[in-house]
């Protein structure tokens, strides 16, 4: 049985989990609370616009969310490096 993964890029697949940097997590609430009404899609296009992230290391829309929702606080399904 295949292990499921967090990153699919052009076919490739990791059983790690990305974890977000600390100043990814900064980043990302900055832009929140700069611009409120802004989409986590959006942030996301933010952070490869200004090269914070690439497309291997850029979080997903969902971990976007999960930092948002828990204000940059790290837990431990954040800090697990496997799934």
């Amino acid at each position: 049985m295949e292990q499921p993964c967090t990153i699919c890029n052009a076919g490739m697949k990791s059983p790690l989990v990305q974890v977000a940097t600390p100043t990814v997590v900064k980043k990302i609430l900055r832009f929140k609370q700069e611009n409120p009404g802004m989409f986590a899609w959006e942030i996301r296009d933010q952070l490869l616009s200004q090269r914070i992230c690439d497309p291997n290391t850029i979080p997903s829309v969902s971990s976007v969310n999960r930092i948002l929702r828990n204000g940059g606080m790290w837990t431990d399904d954040m800090t697990s490096n496997v799934i």
